[in-house]
């Protein structure tokens, strides 16, 4: 399929990479960046019912390992920071930590949810 045949919301796969398309000659890459993509390009496209929808609502898909590399982030600062705290602000700063960090794993299913 040439690229201008793709709508404007439906992902696609060109030069092995994953795109969604914005314009009649753009399209966002997975780390946000715009590309130029040619007219006469041939691309792939991706699971059209689907990620129609999702673009349609404005979302977009983020890896599974994306958003616990985000998340093992965020928390590995914040226990830094707690680690930083004398006494009883210490234990009660980790303790949420780990509680959080256990609910929104478990929210979205990420391992280590319990």
């Amino acid at each position: 399929m040439k690229f201008p045949q793709v709508p404007v919301g439906q992902y696609f796969r060109w030069q092995g990479e994953r795109y969604c398309k914005a314009g009649p000659m753009t399209a966002h890459a997975r780390d946000g960046s715009q590309k130029l993509i040619p007219r006469s390009a041939q691309v792939e496209p991706l699971d059209a019912a689907a990620d129609t929808a999702r673009a349609q609502q404005g979302g977009t898909e983020i890896p599974v390992a994306d958003v616990a590399a985000a998340l093992a982030a965020l928390t590995g600062s914040l226990r830094d920071y707690a680690a930083s705290l004398e006494g009883p602000a210490r234990s009660a700063l980790a303790a949420r930590i780990d509680a959080a960090e256990r609910d929104f794993r478990r929210a979205l299913s990420l391992p280590g949810g319990g």
